[in-house]
C-alpha cells in the first residue's frame, strides 16, 4: 500500500481546487488489517475468515473504502460477505453494487443529500450542508463513511461514490441552485473565478443556460 499526496499549499492552485484534492489509499488491505476492521464491527468469527481469505484471493474484501463503506452501512449480521468475497477489487462496478445496496437502506432525506452533493461534486462549508441538508442527516453521511470532512470543517462526498452513482433525477435541484449561488458569492468576494465556473456547470445541468451564461459573464473580469 501507499499514500498519494499532493501539496494543497502549492500557490498556483485556487482555492476550490485545494478543497478537492483527496488524499487516498492505494492498494489492498493485508490479512491483518481486514481482520481487525472486521472484529471492530463486532463481525463474527465465520465472517472475519472468510472475508480475510477474499483479501487475500485479490477480491473486493480487500479494498480500502469499499470494505469501510461495507462495514460502515450495513449491520453486523447483513454485511454483504457473497459480493464482497466473488468480486474483484480491480472492479470499479463492485464498489458501485455494494453502495447502490447501502443506499437502497438510507432515509430518503439522505439518499437526496447523498445524490445532491454527488452532483454538485465538490467540498462544501459544513455551516452550509448543516443549513441545506440537515445535521443529522449529514453526521449520518459521515459515519456510513460517504462523506468527510476536512481540517477546514468543509464537507465532501467522496469522489469515487460522487461519479460512480450521482443522480440528478434523485438530486433537489432547489438545494443545487442554492449551492451555485453560494459558489458565485464565493467567486465574486474572493476575486477567485473556481468556485463561480462549478456554479455555471451546476446551472448547466440543470438546463438553466441563461443563468450560466449570465453567470460566466460576471466572472470574465475575475479571468
Amino acid at each position: 500500500s501507499r499514500l498519494i499526496l499532493i501539496d494543497r499549499t502549492d500557490p498556483t492552485l485556487s482555492a476550490l481546487e485545494r478543497q478537492e484534492i483527496v488524499i487516498e489509499r492505494v492498494g489492498s488491505l493485508d490479512e491483518e488489517a481486514v481482520k481487525e476492521l472486521v472484529k471492530h464491527k463486532n463481525g463474527p468469527e465465520a465472517i472475519i475468515k472468510d472475508l480475510v481469505k477474499a483479501a487475500r484471493q485479490g477480491m473486493i474484501a480487500g479494498h480500502p473504502l469499499t470494505l469501510n463503506v461495507a462495514l460502515a452501512l450495513f449491520p453486523k449480521d447483513e454485511i454483504p460477505v457473497e459480493d464482497l468475497k466473488k468480486k474483484s477489487a480491480r472492479s470499479p462496478a463492485a464498489f458501485k453494487d455494494i453502495v447502490e445496496q447501502g443506499l437502497a437502506r438510507l432515509s430518503d432525506a439522505e439518499r437526496e443529500a447523498f445524490h445532491t452533493m454527488a452532483i454538485a461534486t465538490l467540498s462544501l462549508p459544513k455551516k452550509l450542508a448543516f443549513k441545506l441538508f440537515g445535521a443529522d442527516v449529514v453526521e449520518s453521511l459521515m459515519t456510513y463513511q460517504l462523506v468527510t470532512e476536512d481540517e477546514d470543517e468543509r464537507v465532501a462526498l467522496h469522489q469515487y461514490a460522487a461519479t460512480s452513482l450521482g443522480n440528478l433525477e434523485r438530486a433537489n435541484t432547489k438545494q443545487l441552485k442554492t449551492i451555485a449561488n453560494e459558489l458565485m458569492k464565493w467567486s465574486l468576494k474572493y476575486f477567485d473565478p473556481h468556485p463561480g465556473l462549478k456554479a455555471a456547470e451546476i446551472q448547466r445541468i440543470l438546463e438553466q443556460p441563461e443563468e450560466a451564461l449570465e453567470t460566466l459573464a460576471q466572472l470574465w473580469p475575475l479571468v
